[in-house]
């Protein structure tokens, strides 16, 4: 998306269609349907590799596998989510660190990313971070409620690097 630097671009992505006509659907109905660019990828749309972006913000699934099943049974409001957006496999990072892979192409220099992440999963996403992006800072910070679930993963200019 080409907008004048005073101007915010929003792209919103998934990888179900279904959920881009709701968040399309949110979006007009609070009024910014016209200012949000809606997209089927799987994690980032083509064009980021090409034209990096400044700033992601994801809700990937995070879930460990085993405790979906828990949320289903005990009837939780995750229960009626589809089990593609809460499974993120056996630690609840695998689509996470899929992201983390793309960052580095997808991320602009000085870019931010901000994921979130389980309360308890701080550790390893530290560790998957140190793994895939070395030398990226990353923090994780306390959302509304206290609890340490989102990632903050900045990337350096490529001046700072030199």
């Amino acid at each position: 998306l080409r907008v004048p630097a005073d101007e915010v671009a929003i792209l919103a992505v998934d990888a179900s269609t279904d959920a881009l006509d709701l968040a399309r659907e949110n979006a007009v109905g609070h009024g910014v349907g016209d200012r949000i660019a809606f997209e089927a990828a799987d994690l980032l749309p083509p064009a980021a590799r090409s034209d990096p972006v400044d700033v992601i913000v994801a809700n990937l699934p995070y879930v460990p596998a085993t405790t979906v099943d828990d949320l289903v049974a005990r009837r939780t409001s995750a229960a009626f989510e589809p089990r593609l957006a809460l499974d993120g496999g056996s630690d609840g990072l695998a689509v996470i660190r899929r992201l983390l892979q793309s960052l580095p192409a997808g991320l602009a220099d000085g870019g931010v990313a901000l994921l979130e992440v389980g309360a308890d999963q701080g550790t390893t996403i530290r560790e998957a971070a140190a793994a895939w992006l070395p030398g990226w800072p990353i923090d994780v910070a306390a959302d509304l409620a206290g609890l340490p679930r989102v990632a903050i993963l900045r990337r350096g200019s490529a001046r700072a690097s030199s």
